[in-house]
């Protein structure tokens, strides 16, 4: 990870550790990750980039044209899974392999654009379940970033579709949670992911008085 590019952006903007890290993290965290290399949670680190202008895939060592052509073949499955074109995604998905993507965050945005087009489609259970697992329990432990929203949603879907509602409820609440969390959280969003967010509203909204409208999408 370049840390000397993030340092460099920071001092060309003026910002002081002190002044970058405020509601981000403590000042120890952000002066750890500069002088020790102790990477923060991506949550964080995405945040403090955010505010820079930078992204996480632009600190990687790896071939920037290589980053940023994964960055963009995800952009353009994703606008087309928002478009509903679901052949054109899945054709897409299936040509990448995210074992080959350097970048953790690459790597849980292909999981979860797989899982929900595995949902969306009704593709077995357990392909999709596995998509949200890889999230959750290996490449966002921690449950900080906003790829873990849409695992919890999706899983929440399967759970609905075989009568299992104790197992889709704790999902669900999960992401009712998050939705709820204050528009200053969702302010330290990039658009992408505020429309992300805005996705899940409008997909689990319906089944806080309708199970059928959630099992049937």
């Amino acid at each position: 990870m370049d840390i000397e590019k993030f340092t460099r952006q920071r001092k060309a903007l003026g910002y002081s550790q002190v002044a970058l890290s405020q509601g981000i993290c403590t000042q120890s965290t952000l002066s750890k990750f500069e002088n020790n290399g102790e990477v923060p949670s991506l949550a964080i680190l995405g945040q403090l980039c955010r505010r820079l202008g930078l992204t996480i895939d632009d600190l990687n060592d790896d071939d920037v044209q290589a980053v940023r052509h994964v960055r963009v073949s995800l952009d353009k499955i994703e606008e087309a899974m928002m478009a509903e074109h679901f052949p054109q995604a899945i054709k897409q998905l299936a040509g990448m392999k995210p074992a080959a993507m350097t970048a953790s965050q690459a790597q849980m945005r292909h999981y979860y654009l797989q899982g929900i087009m595995a949902t969306l489609t009704n593709q077995p259970g357990s392909a999709a379940l596995f998509n949200f697992t890889k999230i959750l329990e290996e490449l966002d432990e921690g449950h900080q970033t906003i790829y873990s929203q849409p695992a919890y949603l999706g899983s929440g879907i399967l759970y609905a579709r075989r009568g299992k509602m104790d197992q889709a409820d704790f999902f669900f609440a999960k992401v009712i949670s998050y939705l709820h969390g204050g528009d200053s959280e969702r302010a330290r969003t990039d658009q992408r992911e505020y429309l992300r967010i805005c996705t899940m509203s409008q997909s689990i909204m319906p089944s806080l008085s309708a199970w059928p409208l959630v099992t049937g999408c």
